[in-house]
């Protein structure tokens, strides 16, 4: 890996401002894609297979929340699902994700903020790499519960090598005991960049939204 590729990641995982993240991302936007299938990883493929096992309608809109470049697209359109729409902080991925023709609609939107996006309305929300150290804080989960339908699915990758005392799964768990998710699925922890950093772990969890 180049250093300057080394710089990108190092850019995005110590970001202080969101406007620091943002330019990471930007900057890094035309390489993200061969570096990250460089070190193996593995939240894309993951992501798929468990849509693919839980959600069965296969043209109900999905909503990919932080969908960079689009790797998830990519996979969800290849297993035949038919309406993807995707957010992101940053305009440069959002561009890349537009060329690969995976999805309907993409919005440049921040997860935290109110999203203008419609009640009840996703049959899932995927959202991987995204609640992690320096990125979406565990606000952002609310307004992803208020777009997702009854009976709906959210999927949701939390990194857990950083802090035990986790704030994201700490208002997941929150938001379930509220009876606004139910868990169904909770991943193996996995190392999600085994050929660049093994210290780098997250969990994938599957909830439904309660009728």
């Amino acid at each position: 890996m180049s250093k300057e590729n080394e710089n990108w990641l190092e850019a995005v995982y110590t970001a202080k401002t969101e406007a620091e993240l943002e330019k990471g991302y930007d900057d890094w936007a035309e390489a993200y894609d061969q570096d990250l299938m460089r070190y193996g990883y593995r939240l894309p493929l993951l992501s798929a297979g468990l849509v693919a096992r839980h959600v069965r309608d296969l043209n109900g809109p999905i909503l990919d929340a932080g969908c960079g470049t689009g790797l998830i697209g990519e996979n969800l359109q290849a297993l035949s699902y038919g309406h993807l729409e995707g957010l992101d902080l940053s305009e440069q991925m959002l561009a890349v994700a537009k060329s690969k023709g995976a999805y309907k609609a993409l919005y440049k939107m921040r997860l935290g903020d109110p999203l203008k996006l419609p009640d009840a309305h996703y049959s899932a929300v995927v959202s991987m790499g995204t609640f992690t150290v320096g990125h979406a804080g565990p606000e952002g989960f609310d307004e992803l519960v208020r777009i997702t339908r009854p009976n709906g699915h959210l999927i949701i990758s939390i990194r857990t090598d950083i802090n035990p005392n986790n704030p994201h799964l700490d208002r997941l768990n929150e938001i379930e005991a509220e009876g606004r998710l139910k868990r169904v699925e909770t991943s193996r922890e996995i190392v999600t960049m085994p050929w660049e950093d093994a210290s780098v772990r997250n969990t994938v969890y599957v909830f439904s939204r309660p009728a």
